[in-house]
């Protein structure tokens, strides 16, 4: 074999060797970082929401982030990105779930907070996906204005070795009384009295009205007009209820009243249903 020709084969030989090693020992793929996940959203959550007049009502929202592909379960790589990555809906350190907190609101006796179920989410959420949940008010909710904290935590597996990165959605939204609400609230008792005997009426409405004017309106039978009776009163806080006391003269015959009330922080302004009062002779 000539110099030439024992060159040409040990090339040859050498570039089938380095194929070879190519084929058999592939470089192993990088994993994906960790944490790599947006901050969650919460599209569909108002800016403000109204309590209902009776039962429960419930706000559809969803939470949506962006980030590292989910595997299909808690262990291996399902994906084949070098790492077992999940998401949970609640926090990797203190496992708190989604809650609902109080911001501020002018109730003093007992808040009853809107409120997530936790029948009303999955714990299971993956990016690019919307996690349906609810928020559930009843027409016990306290007006105000309360936050939604709703956080998603990574687990991240390398080699047995675990990262948990917990991101955080929050955002703020308010609860008000509408006037069919704030009507339905209303009562009001004292409506009969024997003539020339001061007529003591009370006005009871939601909390919310506590520090608020409200004025008392008569109507005479067989008259169409109404007219104010003395001066406007300010609601006081009555056990858990807004209380006005009406006390007067000037109610001589038989006929109806209803009540102005005007609006808070968090209830509308409304006029109340006519109520019926007896002014019995002597």
């Amino acid at each position: 074999m000539t110099k030439k020709l024992r060159s040409a084969v040990l090339a040859t030989s050498l570039a089938l060797i380095g194929a070879v090693g190519l084929a058999v020992a592939p470089a192993s793929q990088a994993a994906p970082a960790v944490g790599q996940f947006s901050v969650p959203t919460l599209p569909g959550l108002p800016k403000s929401t109204s309590i209902p007049k009776s039962g429960d009502k419930y706000i559809d929202v969803k939470v949506t982030f962006s980030g590292t592909a989910a595997d299909s379960g808690t262990t291996g790589d399902s994906n084949g990105d070098g790492a077992n990555v999940y998401y949970r809906t609640y926090h990797g350190s203190t496992y708190a779930s989604p809650s609902i907190d109080i911001v501020k609101t002018n109730i003093k006796s007992y808040v009853s907070k809107p409120s997530i179920n936790a029948s009303d989410y999955s714990s299971t959420i993956a990016p690019g996906t919307s996690n349906l949940w609810r928020i559930r008010i009843t027409q016990y909710t306290s007006p105000g204005v309360y936050r939604v904290t709703f956080p998603v935590t990574q687990f991240h597996t390398v080699n047995y070795n675990t990262v948990k990165t917990t991101k955080t959605a929050t955002a703020t939204f308010t609860v008000k009384l509408n006037k069919k609400a704030a009507k339905s609230n209303f009562s009001a008792s004292g409506g009969q009295w024997t003539v020339g005997r001061t007529a003591t009426i009370y006005a009871y409405a939601h909390e919310t009205y506590r520090g608020k004017k409200v004025t008392l309106q008569y109507k005479p039978k067989g008259t169409k007009k109404w007219r104010n009776v003395g001066k406007a009163k300010k609601f006081k806080l009555s056990s858990s209820r807004s209380r006005a006391i009406f006390k007067t003269k000037a109610l001589r015959k038989t006929g109806q009243v209803r009540f102005k009330v005007k609006k808070s922080k968090y209830g509308a302004k409304f006029t109340t249903k006519k109520f019926k009062v007896t002014v019995k002779r002597r």
